[in-house]
């Protein structure tokens, strides 16, 4: 048994993700916000395929932007809404399609924990993310998963901009 672990870990590559962003309103009027997730992922294109917005067990896809041909297809991604605990905790299970997105299979699991401090809301985004090698070298996999940090501060830098603007556009 622990060499089929050691060989799995071996063929894959962990990343982690930490981003914070403070909201100057109350938890309660932050959270409907957050958990319309669609609303504040910018241009990415969603499709509800199952479940019910705001519940668990909510299957979403997922198309980012601008995405080349250089990128092997299928150019999207899913996302299940896991946890839901209002005003304190969102959890997704993020993953590729059945045999891998942008030729690579994965899987992330991504919360956002809100704490209110003096009538403001700090919102923490806590995600970890398997990148199965899936055929790819150790080199490319390696490659990949430092274009993966090194976009995840640009693009929450973008969505936590769309969420301030829909929290104080819908509160004011």
């Amino acid at each position: 048994m622990t060499n089929e672990c050691n060989k799995s870990i071996r063929q894959s590559v962990d990343v982690y993700f930490f981003e914070e962003t403070v909201i100057d309103q109350p938890v309660e009027k932050v959270w409907p916000h957050l958990l319309n997730i669609k609303g504040w992922l910018n241009d990415y294109g969603t499709e509800r395929l199952s479940g019910e917005e705001g519940k668990v067990g909510l299957l979403v896809k997922v198309m980012p932007p601008g995405i080349g041909d250089e990128v092997p297809l299928p150019h999207n991604h899913l996302y299940r809404l896991a946890t839901v605990i209002p005003n304190k905790l969102i959890t997704l299970k993020v993953f590729s399609e059945e045999g891998g997105s942008y030729g690579m299979d994965y899987t992330n699991i991504d919360n956002m924990l809100l704490t209110e401090v003096d009538g403001k809301t700090k919102i923490s985004f806590i995600g970890g993310m398997e990148i199965r090698r899936h055929g790819m070298s150790e080199k490319e996999i390696q490659e990949y998963a430092k274009v993966i940090e090194d976009s995840v501060p640009v693009r929450f830098e973008k969505f936590w901009v769309n969420l301030k603007r829909l929290v104080e556009r819908n509160n004011n």
